[in-house]
């Protein structure tokens, strides 16, 4: 069964950028590395406005980016690619669904 595509945003989904169980392996890790890593890794794509990386998921990083331009640009970069001996999966997330999760208080 194939997936319905989601329209481009400037928001993504990135699967696979981190191993679920590195909890358990390292007492030190942080899920704020991953995030200032990726965020890093992304800059060269556009401004990166918010990002968030789901603890205890499949490597699910959220990011938003300040323009559609810039987060078409990362997702044609980084879906596909290998990182840390992960295939990296990228998708475009719905801006007012990703605004609904991610709502500023």
């Amino acid at each position: 069964q194939q997936q319905q595509q989601q329209a481009p945003s400037s928001c993504l989904l990135l699967k696979n950028m981190f191993d679920s169980d590195i909890e358990t392996k390292e007492e030190d890790f942080l899920y704020s590395d991953i995030e200032d890593d990726v965020k890093i890794e992304c800059s060269r794509f556009g401004t990166v406005i918010h990002i968030h990386a789901v603890p205890k998921s499949e490597g699910l990083v959220f990011l938003k980016f300040d323009d559609i331009n810039s987060s078409q640009s990362a997702k044609n970069n980084l879906n596909g690619r290998w990182f840390d001996g992960k295939q990296v999966s990228a998708e475009f997330v719905d801006i007012a669904i990703y605004n609904t999760r991610f709502l500023e208080n």
